[in-house]
C-alpha cells in the first residue's frame, strides 16, 4: 500500500489464520510482481482477481482504488 501512497493503517482488516495469511499474501505477492508504483488500475485488477472468492474483501477495498 506505501507504494502507492495509502497508509496500510488506514486498510480494512480481517483476523485469518496463519495458513490463510500465507496463502492471500504469496498469491498478492506473485500477483503484483512488475506493477510500478502508483498503477492503482492494474494493481485493482490484481486485488479483484486474488479476492475473486471474497467480494466483501475487494467492496471493502474498493474506493482506495476508485474515483
Amino acid at each position: 500500500m506505501k507504494h502507492v501512497s495509502l497508509d496500510p493503517l488506514d486498510g480494512p482488516s480481517v483476523i485469518l489464520s496463519s495458513e490463510e495469511h500465507t496463502v492471500v499474501t504469496n498469491e498478492l505477492r506473485e500477483a503484483t510482481k512488475g506493477i510500478a508504483r502508483g498503477d492503482l488500475a492494474k494493481l485493482w485488477a490484481v486485488y479483484k482477481s486474488v479476492y475473486k472468492s471474497r467480494p466483501h474483501w475487494r467492496k471493502a477495498i474498493a474506493h482506495y482504488f476508485l474515483d
